[in-house]
């Protein structure tokens, strides 16, 4: 199938043109955001999430996140406070993608993550999930709960645009897709720790995540020249660049998070939520 059968598919010709993030405005960035996006992504690691059922549990927190009143009660003050907003929007993307996974790992990862507050960018990865007593079960109440919240708040809406099958159809005959996928996908994750990039639609942010591909394998036919896109789905260049600087830039800030301090502590990382 084209990209261009895709998009005049009934169910994807509305989706396939619109931003992952709506309503974004670059004032509204929330920094405090980006440690909980970091315990999240390692969750779903965990998990072994597919790359769209990730993508989607990430952008819901940036909803619920944008949505929120920065005055509001509902707005999570800590990064331990933000554990069940984490874990609710992890069950969602599970349910929004048919991904299914046990709420008791989910529960456990919320208390294994979201143990402390870590130190400066750390992420410290609790030894050992919560036993099943009292407190496990009032837990289990509080995600449920939670979930309710945060699907209020995102307007009962869990539909999210996703770049990847962009991605995969717009390499579908290309001969380096085995090195352009990959490569294309990791720009896709760097994607989820700024919202910014997010606000582009998904073909910007497929074809941004393409050409810089094409970049990081150092490919020497480049497909882009190729395949005018630009002209072909009505993609504006400039807005192509920009998707690309944005992209750039979410890169460096994940870069310079690493460097700082040790990303995470993953000594007990090999275990698995039973």
């Amino acid at each position: 199938m084209s990209l261009h059968e895709f998009m005049a598919l009934p169910a994807q010709s509305d989706m396939a043109l619109l931003p992952p993030l709506m309503g974004f405005s670059e004032s509204e960035e929330i920094p405090a955001l980006l440690p909980v996006l970091c315990r999240m992504f390692i969750a779903c690691s965990i998990l072994r999430f597919e790359d769209e059922t990730r993508f989607s549990a990430l952008v819901f927190l940036h909803r619920y996140a944008l949505a929120i009143p920065k005055d509001d009660n509902l707005q999570p003050k800590s990064i331990r406070d933000w554990r069940w907003v984490a874990g609710a929007c992890l069950f969602l993307a599970c349910k929004a993608e048919e991904e299914p996974r046990r709420l008791r790992d989910v529960i456990n990862l919320s208390h294994m993550l979201f143990a402390d507050e870590g130190k400066g960018n750390s992420i410290t990865i609790s030894e050992t999930p919560p036993d099943l007593d009292e407190e496990y079960w009032e837990a289990k109440r509080t995600i449920v709960d939670t979930e309710q919240i945060v699907l209020r708040w995102l307007g009962f809406d869990l539909s999210v645009s996703h770049p990847h099958r962009a991605v995969l159809l717009l390499l579908e005959k290309e001969s380096d897709r085995d090195k352009l996928i990959p490569a294309a996908f990791c720009r896709l994750n760097d994607a989820l720790f700024d919202p910014n990039s997010l606000c582009h639609s998904v073909l910007e942010l497929a074809c941004a995540s393409i050409e810089l591909a094409e970049e990081d394998v150092q490919l020497v036919e480049r497909v882009s020249k190729k395949n005018d896109w630009c002209s072909a789905y009505n993609i504006r260049r400039d807005d192509l660049g920009v998707a690309k600087s944005r992209l750039k830039h979410a890169a460096s800030k994940l870069k310079r998070l690493q460097e700082n301090e040790d990303f995470c502590d993953n000594s007990d990382q090999r275990k698995q939520p039973p």
